[in-house]
């Protein structure tokens, strides 16, 4: 008999279509979860992410929303500059921006809220805080502590290699207009050229002159070492995660993610499931909506009562 937390889980996935997203560090449960946080991302090659989990008072937090309360502003350039180029090099929690009177040191906000006096300046600086740049404008956060948009992007090169996993957009520069633009899919038929197919390599894969969707089958080398590994993928098609596991003879299988043990369930759900220590089970990370919080409330209440 399937679980009732799987069953919950199912249908509201069915009927809410709900995206489930990489676990925080505040829903972390468990101090080896939320210390091998950041160092699962690395081996994953998900470098750009900004959760740097640390644990603190018997709980997982965000490093940088713990230190959100720095003042930026009584830091030297120099010191501005060794706290984000040095210390806090994936999410940086100061910036230093040049005026006319000489700069300041202020708190990271967003990219596009940097804008410099010339091209040359704004061309390094932007770099030292992880954004590209269009003229004299910050634009496009390369390390996703922002919403990011193919038409942030003023470079060709980066345009055209770029794939925004959390929107389904493929960016490609239009030549005509000198502007990078994105391109939406729904399923991974909707690629017809390899190229797009493997900029979508989260979710499918070039079989026989085709775009299809990827099978726990289809292993992935891993950042760095290159060794094959078995990793999950999220199905465009059910709208929820796969689980893949090895098996004893090597391969790669669909198996129940409810049945990893602690040291697995975090990592080998892609980052997407958390031990949960109160029912000492291997839980999904889910994200819904604000829009979708009375359905998922009323389905789930419904359920229970039958």
């Amino acid at each position: 008999m399937i679980k009732l937390s799987s069953f919950l889980y199912l249908l509201l996935s069915q009927i809410l279509c709900l995206d489930q997203w990489q676990c925080t560090c505040e829903q972390l449960m468990t101090e080896f979860d939320c210390m091998t946080q950041q160092k699962n991302r690395f081996k994953l090659g998900e470098i750009d992410q900004s959760s740097i989990c640390f644990w603190y008072q018997e709980k997982c937090q965000n490093l940088m929303n713990f230190l959100s309360d720095v003042s930026c502003t009584s830091l030297s350039n120099q010191e501005c500059s060794f706290i984000s180029e040095t210390l806090f090099t994936i999410n940086p929690v100061c910036a230093w921006y040049y005026k006319s009177d000489g700069g300041q040191c202020t708190k990271f906000t967003r990219c596009q809220d940097y804008k410099y006096s010339s091209e040359l300046i704004a061309e390094v600086e932007c770099s030292n805080i992880g954004c590209n740049r269009i003229k004299n404008q910050c634009s496009f956060d390369y390390r996703g502590r922002q919403e990011q948009y193919c038409s942030e992007i003023g470079d060709q090169k980066i345009c055209d290699i770029t794939f925004l996993k959390d929107k389904l957009t493929i960016c490609k520069w239009n030549t005509s207009t000198k502007k990078c633009g994105g391109f939406n899919f729904e399923q991974c038929s909707d690629l017809t050229t390899e190229y797009n197919c493997d900029l979508a390599n989260t979710f499918c894969r070039w079989k026989d002159q085709l775009c299809v969707e990827r099978a726990c089958a289809d292993k992935e080398s891993e950042y760095k070492s290159g060794s094959q590994i078995c990793v999950s993928f999220y199905s465009l098609t059910t709208k929820q995660y796969v689980q893949c596991v090895e098996n004893k003879s090597g391969d790669c299988i669909e198996s129940d993610p409810e049945s990893l043990l602690p040291y697995q369930c975090n990592y080998f759900s892609r980052l997407t499931y958390l031990w949960n220590t109160t029912t000492s089970s291997c839980t999904p990370c889910l994200y819904v909506g604000h829009s979708d919080l009375i359905k998922v409330v009323v389905i789930v209440l419904f359920v229970i009562s039958l």
